[in-house]
C-alpha cells in the first residue's frame, strides 16, 4: 500500500537520524490509524525496524566518516539476543492495556531525559574507549534486547541514552550508529519469533520495510551533518513524550 511505503520512508529517515528502528512510529500508525490490534501492530512493526537498522548500518559501515564501533557492537550482541529471547516470553504474557502502559512509562522517562540533555551531549566520538565499556555494552544489550519483542522496536530507546551514559566517549553519533547496528540483530531475531507465532502481517510489513530501506539510507547522510546530534536527540525526546501521552491516555482509559 502506498501509505505504508511512504510512511516507511519517513520513519526510516527519522529512525536513522535518531538511532532508533522506528517501531514507536509504525506501531501507533497501524494501531490508531488502521485499528490493528496492538499486539499484531507490534509484531508487524519489526519488519520496518529490521529494514531501518540493516539499511542504516550498511550505509554507515560503507561511509568514509563512519561513527560505528564494531568492537562495542560485538560485545553487546550476545546479551541483546539473550534479552530478545526473554522478551518474547514476556510479550506473550502481557495484555493490550499493559503494553500501552509500558510504552507510556518508558517513553516519557527517556523522552524527558533526552530533551533536557540534548544540548550538552557531544556529537563527535573520542578515539579512546575504556575496557570496561565492553562489559557495560553486554549488560546494556541484554536490557535493550528484552524490549524489542515486547514493544516492537529496535531497542534504541534504551541503547542510545544508555550508550551516552555508560560510554560517553562515543558521542551521540556513535551511540546512534551502535544502536542501529545492534538492532539489526535483535530485531531480526524478534521478527523471526513473531513470524513463527503467526502474528506478523506481511501485507503491511513489506511496504513499510521497503520504504524504510530507502529512508534509512537518506537518514544516515543527514545524520552526519554538523547539527544532527543535538537536533536528532531533541527530536527523539519530543516524539517520545508525545507518544507517551497517547499510549498513557489509552492505558488509563482501559482501566
Amino acid at each position: 500500500m502506498l501509505i505504508f511505503g511512504s510512511s516507511g520512508i519517513l520513519i526510516g529517515m527519522i529512525g536513522a537520524v535518531c538511532g532508533i528502528g522506528g517501531g514507536l512510529f509504525a506501531t501507533p500508525l497501524q494501531h490508531y490509524g488502521f485499528k490493528v490490534p496492538i499486539s499484531r501492530a507490534v509484531s508487524t512493526s519489526l519488519v520496518l525496524v529490521f529494514c531501518t537498522a540493516f539499511s542504516a548500518t550498511l550505509t554507515e559501515s560503507l561511509g568514509a566518516d563512519s561513527a560505528l564501533q564494531w568492537g562495542l557492537v560485538l560485545a553487546a550482541i550476545p546479551g541483546a539476543l539473550l534479552g530478545a529471547q526473554l522478551g518474547m516470553g514476556i510479550s506473550r504474557a502481557l495484555s493490550a492495556r499493559h503494553l500501552k502502559g509500558i510504552f507510556a512509562v518508558t517513553f516519557v522517562v527517556i523522552g524527558l531525559r533526552m530533551v533536557l540533555t540534548s544540548a550538552g551531549v557531544p556529537s563527535e566520538a573520542q578515539v579512546e574507549i575504556p575496557r570496561a565499556a565492553y562489559w557495560s555494552m553486554t549488560l546494556l544489550g541484554f536490557g535493550a534486547g528484552i524490549v524489542v519483542p515486547v514493544l516492537g522496536i529496535g531497542g534504541g530507546l534504551i541503547l542510545v541514552p544508555g550508550c551516552l551514559l555508560l560510554v560517553p566517549e562515543v558521542g551521540f553519533g556513535g551511540a546512534r550508529a551502535l544502536s542501529l547496528a545492534i538492532a539489526t540483530f535483535t530485531s531480526l531475531r524478534a521478527l523471526w519469533m513473531h513470524y513463527a507465532a503467526g502474528t506478523v502481517d506481511l501485507e503491511r510489513g513489506v511496504p513499510l520495510g521497503l520504504g524504510a530501506l530507502l529512508g534509512a539510507l537518506i537518514g544516515v547522510q543527514l545524520a552526519h551533518l554538523p547539527v544532527a546530534g543535538s537536533v536528532g536527540q531533541g527530536l527523539l525526546g519530543l516524539i517520545l513524550v508525545l507518544s507517551a501521552w497517547r499510549f498513557g491516555r489509552d492505558a488509563l482509559g482501559q482501566a
